[in-house]
C-alpha cells in the first residue's frame, strides 16, 4: 500500500509539473516583444557632437532596463541606462572627435511588463555613427602659462583658441609708441575698426614727456572699453655707446649699444641690473592695465634670432639676441619670472620666430602663441605663406596657437583657409605698410575687412 501511495504522490507531481511548463511555454509563445521606433542619433549620423554624451532610444511599447552592461559603444558599457515609459537614456562613455562608433543593444538589455526575462531582439540592435571632424585648434593647449591669470585673460585666450582655424583676427599696429592713428585709418576707410591694436613701449626711457607718458593709460582704456583687444610689444632699448642716445641695435658704432645680455645670468652684474629695473619698470606699467581689467597680448623680443640661422655669417638685429639662444632664452625667462613674482597676471605669452630657430623657442611653459614676421612681396604678398605656417607648426607640435604677429601684406583672407594656413591674426606694420596700396591701401583693407574670415572689432564678445 504503501509503495502505491508513493507512486500516486509522484505521479501527481509530475502532471503539476507537465502543467506548469505548459503554460510557461504558452506565455512566452505568446510574449511580444517591443520594437525600436527611432534613436536621437541616426544610424549612419555624421558629425556627431563630441559633446553628446546621451543617445535616446524609444521603443513602440513600455519597457524596463534589465542590463545596463548590454548597451555598448565599441564595445565598452554604457555609464548608465534608464528607462521612462517607453523611452529609454543611455548615457554613453566620452567621445573623440574623427572616430566611427558602433552603438549596440544586446538581446537581452530590456524587458516588458509580461516579460520574467530581458529579450528584445533575436540579434541584438547595432547603429553606427561618426564624431565630428578635429579642428586644428583641439591639440592647441588650453590654459595659460601665467601662474593664475585674470578672468579677463582667461576670456580672451578662449576666444582666441575658439576662433583659431576658422577666423583670422585684424589688426593694426600703433604708429610707434601710445596711439590708435593706424587703427583709426582703417576704420576712416573701410567703416570698421580692426579686432586688435598693437601699442609699442618702445619709448618708455623717455617717458614722462610732454611727447610721450606712458603713465597716461587713457589710449589704452578708451580701446577696451570700445570693445577692442589690446596687445603690447616693447622695443627694448640700452644706452647706446655715444653715452647719451639709446638703441636696441647691437655693435660697437656710437648709434649702437654694446649691452652685453649674456652677462645676466651674474646676479650682480650692472647688467643684471640694469635688465632687472628695466622689467621692473615695465612690469608696473603692466600692473595698471590689469587693475583695470584689461588683459594683454604680450610680445616682448621679437625676432630674437634675426638671421643668425639663414645666412653663414648671419647676425642678430637686437642686443637681446646678440650673444645666442641661450643668453635670449634666459633673459625671456627672467622676464617671465620676475613677472609673475609682482603678481603681472594679465598677459598672454607670444615668442616670434624666425621659422627657422627652434633653439631659440624658451618652451611650452613659457609661451602660450607662437607667431612670425613676413614681410613677403611679389605673388606672396597677400599669399596664405603656409610654408612658414607649416614650419612653426613643426617647432611647437602644433600644440600653440599660430599668429602672423607682424606683416607687409595682409594674407587672403579665403585663400588662406583654403591653403590651411589658419593664422590666429594679421597685423600689417604701421605707416606704408598699413596705408600705401603697394602693401595694403584702403583699397584692400576693404577687401579684408568684408570677408566672412575676418573678425573686426565690432565681432568681438565681451571679455569684461
Amino acid at each position: 500500500m504503501k509503495s502505491l501511495k508513493n507512486l500516486i504522490g509522484c505521479l501527481a507531481l509530475l502532471s503539476f509539473m507537465f502543467a506548469s511548463c505548459s503554460d510557461d511555454k504558452t506565455e512566452i509563445s505568446t510574449l511580444v516583444y517591443p520594437s525600436v521606433v527611432s534613436t536621437s542619433i541616426t544610424n549612419g549620423a555624421t558629425g556627431v557632437s563630441v559633446n553628446k554624451d546621451t543617445i535616446q532610444i524609444t521603443f513602440d511599447r513600455k519597457v524596463f532596463v534589465v542590463y545596463k552592461d548590454s548597451f555598448k559603444l565599441n564595445g565598452v558599457s554604457a555609464v548608465s541606462a534608464t528607462a521612462d515609459g517607453k523611452v529609454i537614456s543611455v548615457i554613453l562613455p566620452a567621445l573623440a572627435k574623427g572616430t566611427t562608433y558602433s552603438f549596440r543593444v544586446g538581446k537581452y538589455a530590456v524587458k516588458t511588463d509580461s516579460a520574467t526575462v530581458g529579450a528584445v531582439f533575436t540579434t541584438p540592435y547595432t547603429i553606427s555613427f561618426t564624431t565630428e571632424v578635429p579642428t586644428v585648434s583641439d591639440s592647441v593647449e588650453t590654459s595659460l602659462v601665467t601662474t593664475n591669470p585674470t578672468t579677463q585673460a582667461v576670456k580672451l585666450y578662449s576666444y582666441l583658441k575658439e576662433c583659431y582655424g576658422s577666423k583670422m583676427l585684424s589688426a593694426t599696429m600703433a604708429n610707434v609708441n601710445w596711439n590708435t592713428t593706424e587703427a583709426d585709418w582703417v576704420y576712416t576707410n573701410t567703416g570698421k575698426y580692426p579686432a586688435i591694436n598693437c601699442f609699442d613701449f618702445i619709448h618708455i626711457p623717455y617717458s614722462p614727456a610732454n611727447w610721450i607718458n606712458y603713465n597716461n593709460t587713457q589710449v589704452v582704456e578708451d580701446w577696451w572699453n570700445n570693445g577692442g583687444i589690446v596687445a603690447c610689444m616693447w622695443h627694448w632699448l640700452m644706452l647706446a655707446n655715444d653715452g647719451t642716445s639709446y638703441s636696441y641695435e647691437p655693435g660697437t658704432g656710437s648709434a649702437q649699444t654694446s649691452f652685453d645680455v649674456s652677462k645676466i645670468s651674474d646676479t650682480s652684474s650692472d647688467e643684471y641690473k640694469k635688465v632687472m629695473q628695466n622689467i621692473d619698470t615695465i612690469a608696473n606699467h603692466l600692473l595698471v592695465l590689469q587693475n583695470k581689467g584689461i588683459p594683454i597680448i604680450w610680445r616682448p623680443l621679437h625676432e630674437a634670432a634675426g638671421n643668425t640661422n639663414t645666412y653663414t655669417n648671419g647676425t642678430a638685429w637686437f642686443w637681446w639676441g646678440a650673444k645666442g639662444p641661450t643668453a635670449f632664452k634666459a633673459l625671456w625667462k627672467l622676464m617671465f619670472n620676475e613677472f609673475n613674482a609682482k603678481g603681472v597676471r594679465n598677459l598672454i605669452w607670444v615668442w616670434t620666430s624666425e621659422c627657422n630657430d627652434s633653439d631659440w623657442y624658451p618652451g611650452d611653459n613659457y609661451v602660450d602663441i607662437i607667431g612670425c614676421d613676413d614681410y613677403s612681396t611679389g605673388d606672396q604678398l597677400h599669399g596664405s605663406r603656409l610654408s612658414s605656417f607649416n614650419k612653426l607648426k613643426t617647432i611647437v607640435n602644433g600644440n600653440k596657437i599660430i599668429t602672423m604677429s607682424e606683416c607687409g601684406g595682409i594674407p587672403n583672407p579665403t585663400t588662406t583657409f583654403s591653403d590651411g594656413a589658419t593664422w590666429s591674426w594679421f597685423m600689417p606694420w604701421y605707416g606704408d605698410y598699413t596705408e600705401s596700396s603697394s602693401y595694403n591701401g584702403a583699397s584692400y583693407w576693404k577687401t579684408a575687412m568684408s570677408s566672412s574670415n575676418v573678425i573686426t572689432r565690432s565681432d568681438l564678445p565681451s571679455f569684461k
